[in-house]
């Protein structure tokens, strides 16, 4: 089973990889959830995810950065399915409707004379979620700033020589030289996620069950520098692949790559993130003159995060609340025999 976050709260606001989760040539049926805060589409997922597991069959779980004890989807690869929370700020409409995506509203399962007693609460605790999402956007622009300033700093004092050297010798060790005319189909995804509970990791799901894993060590951008490089190789070879990206960088920088044919993966590992699996490890940190200067640099990187996380934190507290304002409403007890139907369904 891998875990990962299929959207991250990132400088950007909220980033989407959703179109990764299932693409349309490999869904046999999706189903997306709507309905409101509280009204079980995690819960569904989860139970949905525990039945298909206990048939025997391999159930991913993809995580929502902003709870990650919650669920933003499932997927089941060999049955072509998935079930994703289509709500916001993830809106997912059917692109084949009938043909392989289905809507299922959990709105048919609540009192909607009961919900709107407290449409003025709602819009509220709603106005004040969001607020507290623009903070924590807010600094993470600015821990992105400093860290590409530290990078750039960082990359100066490399032995860039002995990186590609490096670099390269990996890439001979895995074959990664002639290109190929086939395109590769690549999957994006993030492994980390800045959430209310910290900088959360899911490394260990994929560095557990692949048969290899590679672990660049490097506690400065050197190794987004590494892993870039094996990205373009890797698309140059027609090679499947999932690309992970930095929540800080997510549209340019590949923190970690699966290679599922292969069962390779690889892996970044410094202060914020590591595996704990049994490793070869390639240590670019032998390659970088240490920077003192950066040291304050980092400190104030460090303090920006805390606050992002602290913004993030209080706006899951805040959804909790909203929350409350549509469980009472719930008939929970209708919704008993969904996820056995669900599944006797997809098989």
């Amino acid at each position: 089973m891998h875990e990962y976050f299929p959207g991250a709260n990132t400088p950007q606001g909220f980033f989407s990889y959703y179109q990764y989760i299932l693409p349309p040539e490999e869904t046999n049926q999706k189903i997306i959830l709507k309905g409101g805060p509280g009204t079980g589409k995690s819960s569904l997922m989860k139970k949905v995810a525990a039945l298909l597991r206990a048939k025997g069959y391999k159930v991913n779980l993809l995580h929502c950065s902003s709870d990650p004890d919650s669920l933003d989807a499932i997927v089941a690869p060999s049955l072509g399915f998935c079930m994703l929370d289509g709500t916001a700020p993830h809106v997912v409409d059917p692109s084949t409707p009938g043909a392989t995506d289905t809507i299922l509203h959990l709105g048919q399962y609540w009192d909607a004379a009961g919900i709107r007693k407290h449409k003025e609460q709602i819009r509220q605790t709603s106005k004040e979620i969001s607020a507290c999402f623009a903070n924590a956007y807010d600094y993470l622009r600015a821990a992105g700033s400093v860290q590409n300033y530290i990078r750039k700093e960082t990359l100066k004092a490399a032995d860039e020589t002995q990186i590609t050297k490096a670099l390269n010798a990996l890439m001979a060790d895995l074959a990664l030289g002639a290109d190929f005319q086939k395109p590769s189909k690549i999957k994006k995804a993030f492994l980390t996620g800045f959430t209310p509970k910290g900088n959360i990791s899911y490394i260990d799901s994929f560095a557990t069950t692949a048969d290899r894993v590679i672990q660049i060590k490097s506690e400065a951008d050197t190794a987004a520098f590494f892993t870039n490089r094996l990205a373009e190789r890797i698309i140059a070879n027609g090679k499947a692949a999932n690309f992970f990206y930095c929540p800080l960088q997510p549209d340019n920088k590949i923190e970690h790559i699966y290679l599922p044919k292969e069962s390779i993966f690889i892996t970044t590992s410094n202060t914020y993130h590591a595996c704990t699996a049994n490793a070869q490890c390639v240590d670019l940190n032998a390659f970088i003159k240490p920077c003192p200067a950066l040291r304050a640099d980092t400190d104030i990187l460090n303090i920006l995060l805390s606050r992002a996380i602290s913004c993030i934190k209080n706006a899951k507290a805040l959804h909790d609340k909203l929350e409350q304002f549509y469980i009472p409403y719930m008939d929970f007890d209708a919704m008993t025999d969904l996820p056995h139907k669900i599944v006797s369904n997809i098989l």
